[in-house]
C-alpha cells in the first residue's frame, strides 16, 4: 500500500495524532469492522505495514491506497449494531443499549 494515513487516539485532547507514510508499505495486518454511523456504513480498521527493512508501523486506518494488490475477506455478523458518540471519551463507540 502508499499514502497511507494511521493515527493513534489521545484521551486528553480528544483527537487523532496521525502520520502519512507516503512510501509503499507491505500491508501485514487488517482488522477491523463495519458498523452503521449516522445512518451510513462506518468503516473502523487497524493496520499494520512493514517496510523492505521489516520495520513496523500501526495504527487507526484513516486512508491508504493500494499499491499493487489488496485481498480482503468480509465477513458478515448478523446484528444491528450501531455506533453513537460517546462524549466521555469524544468518539464514535459500539452503541450496545
Amino acid at each position: 500500500v502508499k499514502n497511507a494515513e494511521l493515527g493513534a487516539y489521545d484521551e486528553e485532547t480528544k483527537s487523532y495524532k496521525k502520520n502519512t507514510f507516503s512510501n509503499t508499505l507491505e500491508l501485514v495486518s487488517f482488522m477491523g469492522n463495519i458498523t452503521i454511523k449516522d445512518g451510513e456504513p462506518f468503516l473502523h480498521a487497524h493496520v499494520v505495514l512493514g517496510d523492505q527493512n521489516s520495520e513496523l508501523v500501526g495504527g487507526h486506518l484513516f486512508e491508504m491506497t493500494v499499491a499493487a494488490v489488496g485481498e480482503f475477506i468480509l465477513e458478515k455478523i448478523n446484528t444491528d449494531l450501531k455506533r453513537s458518540v460517546d462524549l466521555d471519551i469524544g468518539i464514535a463507540t459500539w452503541d450496545l443499549d
